[in-house]
């Protein structure tokens, strides 16, 4: 079953999960969750606004633009 969050959907791709395995290794649980509320948030602004966008490159940029 896909994953959402705030009725934003979590990409499910080869790519995403390999990103989020990655991250959840190499981070804090507190940096992980970051970087996924900046994808949520990202996300929603970029539905409000009307501007279009690839969800996994949003996600994948999002999950790895707060390196520890």
């Amino acid at each position: 079953m896909a994953e959402s969050i705030a009725g934003v959907q979590i990409p499910d791709s080869a790519l995403a999960r390999e990103a989020t395995d990655l991250v959840r290794e190499a981070a804090s649980p507190l940096l992980f969750d970051h970087s996924r509320r900046v994808f949520v948030w990202g996300a929603l602004r970029g539905q409000e606004q009307g501007v279009q966008f690839d969800p996994e490159l949003l996600y994948v940029g999002a999950m790895f633009h707060d390196p520890a």
